[in-house]
């Protein structure tokens, strides 16, 4: 028998019992019953059908607003601008235990004190803005673009066996120019593609580090250590055996062989902190950003 087919059975047998709980009465709210709360109502646009439900929840089918009517590309009369905005908990940050809204208060939407959101357009003005970010100098701009912004406390993307995060053109578009796909104003994407992952502001932003070419890099490295390594034994053997040859033609007379010697001994230190030198700006890789094909620096996702 599938496990899974059992656990639903389970859980269908669960359902019964607690329908019969609810049925001999249980307090408001206990087991997803109706519970007695109320929630601020949504300031409406003349262009906005809203579908609310008695938990705080909207629905809102309309024109690019990000706050009040004078927010967003439907404020500037923009064509081409509409939206979905799909949210809970209106003003949820700005209320307290014992001060909370009520369906009296009208609220604009909030991309900051709303409680969990997600927004769908087809043109925006400021979405960086509207969603409390410092806009990013670097990459495509989104002004007058189509966008899609997702906050809440937490977020959860959750795939079986894949998950694919790509930013930038289509692969294969039929019927396209040597352009390939374009933006939703059906311009040109022209800007390279660029992913930022930030926990921090864009000036903490560092390019990521492209595995394979570190591998390949470091492997260089670990080849090249070990030649020099070689290298320096075996320069090691030769002036060892230079020295005893001189000190015999000098028949072992100071200072010619202490010289000899103290000669061979600071040639071996100076190697010796040459290598040191380098194996610590390779730990640190301040030296080791290749540029070119074959750099360790990713030049389309940053991190901070």
């Amino acid at each position: 028998m599938n496990p899974y087919f059992e656990l639903l059975k389970k859980l269908e047998k669960q359902t019964e019992e607690i329908q019969e709980q609810i049925s001999l009465g249980v307090p408001n709210g206990v087991y997803c019953t109706d519970l007695d709360e109320q929630y601020a109502s949504r300031a409406p646009a003349p262009c906005e059908q809203i579908d609310s439900g008695k938990h705080g929840q909207f629905i809102v089918m309309g024109r690019d607003r990000t706050g009040t009517l004078a927010e967003g590309a439907g404020a500037g009369g923009l064509e081409r601008s509409g939206m979905i905005d799909i949210y809970t908990g209106p003003g949820s940050s700005a209320e307290k235990a014992q001060v909370k809204f009520d369906k009296k208060n009208t609220l604009n939407p909030s991309f900051i004190a709303d409680a969990a959101r997600i927004y769908i357009t087809q043109t925006t003005l400021e979405i960086d803005k509207a969603f409390g970010l410092k806009p990013s100098a670097k990459g495509a701009s989104s002004y007058k673009k189509s966008a899609i912004g997702i906050k809440a406390d937490h977020v959860r993307m959750i795939s079986r066996e894949k998950m694919v995060l790509y930013c930038g053109r289509a692969h294969n578009v039929l019927g396209a120019d040597k352009y390939g796909e374009r933006n939703s104003n059906n311009d040109k994407i022209l800007d390279p593609p660029r992913i930022e992952l930030m926990t921090s502001t864009e000036e903490n932003l560092q390019p990521a580090v492209l595995g394979n070419n570190l591998m390949k890099y470091l492997n260089s490295r670990e080849e090249s250590h070990r030649k020099l390594i070689n290298d320096i034994e075996n320069l090691n053997e030769q002036l060892i055996q230079i020295n005893m040859v001189l000190t015999g033609l000098a028949l072992g007379a100071p200072p010619f062989s202490k010289n000899v010697m103290d000669g061979v001994i600071n040639i071996i230190d100076n190697i010796a902190d040459s290598f040191n030198s380098y194996i610590e700006e390779m730990n640190s890789l301040d030296k080791g950003y290749v540029k070119g094909s074959n750099s360790i620096l990713s030049n389309s996702v940053f991190v901070s």
